[in-house]
């Protein structure tokens, strides 16, 4: 949460911790067997029940919630005992034994959960309907899911029989799509006979609904990959930084891989158009938009439509647009604007020749000509709102600066609720601070004196001193007897002994060869062109980053609670899927990366960095601010440079605190 000392972000708070607390008792079900698990949509539910095949159990969201996790088996009586010992070695606990054999096997069924329940007695089971779970009454299963199709006589007899023995009842109902707003009454209705309710979609790939369901935090942001790496788009680097601002989550979607579906868009807060370049099919995106507004789901288009659209296809979006007059005896005034345009710098009346004016809509920004022609480059719209070309961000001198202010303009055009935000730079009012060493050049001499290696001096003058928590970390290659420098090797080890024997020191990894530049990974391979030049090494991951770390642990760390477990990213600060895949496989903690750079000379909130990228189901921590080399300019001048960073960090805590 941001400063305490905001009492209209306190009254907020109390309202909706007050309206909630009559339902959070409640328990609540989701079962959802589709793909690519939302967590921040599933996490509140006390029984999740997923398809395994399904489910990347490596990630951190199922890290987090696999207590309440479970995996649906489906499989004959005769395989049960193989599928549950599989699925329990990928990470799974608990389990929904949805078998569907008949009254002959029953026994064999309760059988087995008897034997399972002996073995693993903190794993917790689920039954369908079809079993009688009087055969297992000594507390083997937690919860019994009936089916819709039941009958009213047999669901009420079988829900007298779970309540006597304890044990909890989920009942799914079926509802389509479109009335998946109209199920609340029987959902009260089960919960006043004492069962859990779900309502989802016959294919079970819907986030349905129970006694508990999730307010909706993410951002779909349509983007283009076609040419550049999401992690240096204009929509990552800029626009994440305000959504994470507003508690909610951007999830970045590459438009070359199409349009996803609209039966899959509901769990959604808004749609973010902001590309690059214009997308292939005008009409189409158009239309998807539209199909999105039916749904409720509101579209902001950033800088640009995303395409080279035509008056007839922005007709349907309600705007009428016109081509002005160009020359330069033309001048262009404001007559209107929004308090939220000029949030950094004021809009630039461009020689645009396109002119907008939208209906049924609340202009941001009205200019007219020396014609009497007005044009709204920005507008909150029905289905959502745009802001572009001089109403949106302008590019100077290499640095992007707003115009409008894009906190309340996404908040508006999106119609996002204003949350509690779950908030990583603040704990109990106070700002976070955490600091970390990447550790290259350990073995540089000190320049004020050669007998001194620069361990020695930041031992001396940072670590000792300065009591605070500190990570340090080391490259491999440059301290190993097997790396670069040998011959100093047992001086290096003394160093780095030293460093992490100090009580406020925890050791980390800046890999084994440094990885310049990531994505150069080709098949487990990099060139050593793209690392340091280590004589006789092959690259492997297992080396530049397991391997490393052991080494770490068992050779240079004496405390447990000072154990090695993060990786600081290397050179570019760009893992692509598979690297990140690798360190979650291995729960390797990981950070670096970001451009975090704000300072007095250059004030603007383009120079703030996101929390973190994400890269399929996994996800990039960035640091806080940038380290001294950035603020250097690699070390060309000025060297006294990294005194900048204390801007940075009051720019990053005021007018709103961004960062730890």
């Amino acid at each position: 949460m941001k400063h305490l000392c905001c009492s209209k972000f306190l009254t907020l708070f109390l309202l909706l911790a007050t309206s909630l607390l009559a339902s959070l008792g409640d328990k609540s079900a989701i079962m959802y067997y589709g793909k690519s698990i939302s967590y921040p949509m599933v996490g509140i539910h006390d029984y999740i029940i997923v398809n395994p095949e399904n489910t990347n159990t490596i990630t951190h969201g199922f890290s987090v919630y696999k207590h309440k996790m479970y995996a649906r088996i489906t499989v004959g009586t005769n395989e049960l005992e193989s599928v549950t010992e599989a699925r329990l070695k990928d990470g799974f606990e608990n389990f929904f034994l949805d078998m569907h054999d008949g009254t002959s096997k029953k026994q064999e069924i309760a059988k087995f959960i008897k034997s399972f329940h002996g073995r693993y007695p903190q794993s917790k089971l689920v039954v369908n309907g079809k079993f009688d779970i009087s055969d297992v009454a000594d507390g083997s299963i937690n919860a019994v899911v009936l089916d819709a199709e039941l009958d009213a006589k047999s669901k009420e007899q079988k829900i007298k029989k779970a309540k006597s023995y304890g044990v909890d009842v989920i009942q799914v109902g079926y509802v389509s799509t479109t009335q998946s707003d109209t199920v609340q009454e029987s959902i009260t209705k089960a919960m006043q006979a004492g069962v859990i309710p779900y309502f989802t979609n016959p294919a079970f790939d819907m986030y349905g609904k129970s006694s508990k369901n999730a307010i909706k935090r993410e951002i779909l942001t349509l983007i283009d990959e076609s040419k550049n790496d999401r992690m240096v788009l204009s929509a990552h680097q800029h626009g994440a930084v305000v959504f994470e601002y507003l508690g909610y989550i951007q999830k970045l979607h590459n438009v070359n891989k199409g349009l996803p579906d609209i039966e899959s868009m509901k769990h959604y807060a808004g749609v973010v158009v902001w590309l690059s370049r214009d997308y292939e099919s005008p009409i189409k995106l158009i239309n998807w938009v539209l199909a999105l507004h039916k749904e409720g789901i509101k579209v902001a288009f950033a800088a640009s439509f995303g395409s080279s659209v035509d008056g007839m296809l922005l007709k349907q979006l309600g705007i009428d647009m016109y081509d002005g007059d160009t020359a330069l005896s033309n001048k262009k005034t404001i007559i209107q604007r929004d308090g939220m345009i000029g949030f950094e710098i004021e809009p630039s009346l461009s020689d645009n020749s396109v002119y907008l004016n939208p209906s049924n809509s609340k202009p941001l920004l009205t200019y007219e000509d020396t014609n009497k022609l007005r044009s709204v480059p920005s507008a909150i719209t029905p289905w959502g709102g745009y802001a572009i070309s001089e109403s949106f961000m302008l590019e100077l001198n290499d640095e992007n600066i707003w115009i409008i202010n894009p906190f309340k303009f996404f908040a508006e055009a999106l119609r996002l609720e204003t949350l509690p935000v779950p908030d990583v730079t603040t704990q109990n009012g106070n700002r976070l601070l955490f600091t970390h060493i990447d550790g290259d050049g350990i073995m540089n001499y000190v320049e004020s004196n050669p007998e001194l290696f620069s361990g020695d001096m930041i031992f001396e003058e940072v670590l000792k001193p300065f009591k605070i928590p500190h990570s340090v970390s080391i490259v491999g290659a440059e301290v190993m007897p097997d790396g670069l420098y040998p011959e100093l090797s047992e001086q290096l080890v003394a160093v780095a002994k030293k460093m992490y024997s100090l009580e406020n020191v925890e050791a980390a990894t800046h890999t084994f060869t440094h990885p310049f530049i990531w994505k150069k990974i080709q098949n487990g391979n990099l060139s050593d062109e793209y690392r340091l030049k280590v004589k006789n090494y092959d690259f492997s991951l297992d080396r530049e980053l397991v391997g490393t770390l052991a080494y770490i642990n068992e050779e240079l760390v004496r405390s447990d609670r000072q154990k090695a477990k993060t990786v600081f990213w290397s050179g570019d600060c760009a893992p692509m899927e598979d690297v990140l895949a690798y360190i979650y496989k291995n729960n390797i903690l990981n950070i670096n990366g970001g451009y975090t750079v704000i300072s007095n000379a250059n004030p603007w909130l383009t120079n703030v960095s996101p929390l973190g990228l994400e890269r399929g189901e996994y996800y990039q921590i960035y640091t806080g601010a940038q380290n001294e080399n950035v603020y250097t300019n690699d070390w060309l001048g000025p060297f006294w440079g990294f005194k900048k960073v204390v801007q940075t960090f009051e720019l990053t805590n005021s007018p709103r605190r961004y960062k730890p």
